[in-house]
């Protein structure tokens, strides 16, 4: 099947497994015998208000020839087959859709390019989407790309997939109004090339199926006997050096988000920014593994994974009930895993924190930084160093919080927080373990290593003058061990040091910038710290006594009086802790 399309005069030519009617330049193509292998269709020339319709259950094959193709009725290419449809250029074809689709009852129509079943972008093409009304490219099934040039501009999602979406080579770039990849019901796998996607929403997004809900809005009856659904995942997974670039505004936007887990490796280059309020730069359902192994067994390449993550949104508050959301660097509620040699940077300026884990945050190597205003890095059951080097800078809060347990086996740690009540490395009284590599923690407070959980020394440090310049390690003769450098300014901070050659029981020194020196005792474990006293001259409650409890008079007593006649003691005063 051949169409001409013309601004005076459309022609056609089919064949006789194919029949063609129009009205004007909006065709409708159907295949009438489905034993034929499939059709092709060859689309030349332009129109301002033209479109391609095809139907019947046979592949399709779409050929367009420095195609100029505008429809003022919906999308400009709608195939209602289910089989796979193929899309390829000569040359630079331009498609724009309609600003509203016309409906038309039992069919979907939900993209300037659409079709019921597969959607196969061809490499050696070169094609420019305007969706005025739709998607820019939407399958009721997947969509793989295979190469070629695809640039996309959309009031809704760039790439709209059910079942899944695969990009293997080429160039995509994408401008959405919604998502910039969304695949509703399934994963998103990039392989290769280069993507580039400045969107509102999601940068990419993967799903897993929405509950369905009967007619009263309760969840459907379990017991019911409809044919079980298969299992559906919802990763994302990128691999094989693709070079990626997204930037989102919108609140609550992720960069990358997954129902499930995010795996990057293979060389994988992602440079992520989320302005929006709340909004993620990796925002896992469940896991977010970075810097694995490679796809396949036959790759070679050994290029370091590399992220550049920023999101500048603030705090958004739900005014209808007053929840709060924060925006976060990288953000799973399971597991966050570092492993191989990535190089991830990350920036939360305005509020929020640099990577968080409701579960655990396991790293085994690479290169990572992150500054925060919040927390710099948060685990909420277990923080685990095996090896690598992590760099934790907090503006406002901990630079390393663990709501659980920490443990730090080898590798190169320094966490700095913000003065008192924060800490450098902070996991209240939990077990906190030290087993080798570098630890070094600045802040207003540390928690202590743990008596007989260490095998490693460490010193404590209290009231070190910290100044933004450099925080030197000395020996019992005052030698210089070892020098951090580019130290918080703090006025009152509390170090906390270990290294292999410290040796417990073994004094030391900590000198600040003012070269003042701090002495200190090594050990295999610390008691809990109390929290240091006010400056001298500074009353703890700003020179003001504080309120007295119960407006200053006795609670009354209990219905019946105390037992036996005579009021209760009063409750001990809670211990103060380090954070």
């Amino acid at each position: 099947m051949r169409i001409d399309f013309d601004l005076r005069q459309t022609s056609f030519t089919s064949e006789g497994a194919v029949s063609a009617t129009h009205e004007g330049d909006h065709f409708v193509i159907s295949a009438s015998d489905t034993t034929i292998s499939g059709i092709k269709v060859s689309l030349h020339g332009r129109s301002d208000n033209g479109s391609v319709k095809i139907y019947g259950n046979v592949p399709v094959f779409v050929e367009m020839y420095q195609l100029r193709l505008t429809s003022q009725q919906g999308a400009v290419i709608n195939c209602q087959s289910k089989k796979r449809m193929w899309i390829k250029t000569s040359g630079c074809s331009y498609l724009t859709d309609a600003t509203k689709y016309k409906a038309i009852e039992s069919e979907d129509c939900k993209g300037a390019i659409f079709s019921e079943g597969q959607i196969i972008l061809c490499d050696d093409s070169q094609c420019k989407i305007t969706a005025r009304g739709g998607h820019g490219i939407a399958s009721d099934d997947y969509i793989r790309i295979m190469g070629g040039e695809w640039r996309v501009n959309s009031v809704k999602d760039g790439l709209h997939a059910n079942d899944y979406i695969r990009m293997n080579d080429g160039i995509v770039e994408i401008e959405a109004g919604s998502d910039g990849i969304d695949c509703k019901e399934g994963s998103v796998e990039l392989l290769g090339g280069e993507l580039e996607i400045r969107c509102v929403d999601d940068g990419i997004s993967a799903n897993r199926p929405k509950e369905k809900k009967n007619k009263k809005g309760n969840k459907a009856d379990s017991t019911a006997t409809a044919k079980p659904k298969k299992t559906v995942r919802a990763d994302v997974t990128i691999n094989h050096n693709p070079n990626i670039n997204i930037h989102t505004t919108g609140p609550k936007g992720s960069g990358v988000k997954a129902d499930q887990n995010i795996v990057i490796n293979g060389g994988a280059t992602l440079n992520i920014e989320v302005d929006g309020d709340a909004s993620k730069g990796l925002n896992a359902g469940e896991c977010c593994i970075i810097g694995g192994d490679v796809w396949c067994s036959c790759c070679t390449d050994t290029t370091p994974v590399t992220i550049n993550l920023v999101a500048n949104g603030k705090v958004l508050v739900n005014p209808k009930n007053n929840d709060t959301s924060s925006p976060k660097g990288i953000k799973a509620d399971s597991l966050v895993l570092f492993e191989g040699f990535p190089i991830v940077h990350i920036d939360v300026p305005y509020a929020g924190e640099g990577i968080e884990s409701k579960g655990r945050i396991e790293i085994n190597g690479g290169e990572i930084s992150a500054q925060a205003w919040d927390d710099a890095m948060n685990a909420g059951r277990s923080f685990v160093l095996n090896n690598g080097e992590l760099f934790l800078r907090s503006w406002n809060n901990d630079g390393l919080d663990s709501n659980g347990t920490i443990e730090i086996n080898n590798g190169y740690l320094t966490a700095w927080g913000g003065d008192i009540p924060e800490a450098g490395i902070d996991c209240d009284m939990n077990r906190f373990a030290i087993n080798g590599g570098l630890v070094i923690g600045v802040g207003g407070m540390t928690s202590t290593p743990t008596e007989g959980e260490c095998t490693q020394a460490s010193i404590i440090a209290r009231g070190v003058r910290t100044m933004g310049v450099s925080v030197g390690l000395y020996d019992s003769n005052k030698d210089c061990i070892n020098i951090l450098v580019g130290s918080p300014t703090l006025p009152n901070a509390t170090v906390l040091w270990s290294a292999y050659d410290i040796l417990a029981d073994s004094t030391y020194y900590i000198r600040s910038a003012d070269t003042t020196y701090t002495k200190a005792v090594a050990a295999l474990g610390h008691k809990a710290l109390m929290p240091p006293p006010p400056p001298a001259g500074v009353h703890p409650h700003n020179g003001k006594m504080p309120p007295p409890p119960h407006d200053g008079k006795m609670p009354p007593p209990p219905p019946g009086g105390f037992p036996e006649g005579t009021p209760p003691p009063p409750p001990a005063l809670p211990k103060m802790q380090a954070r």
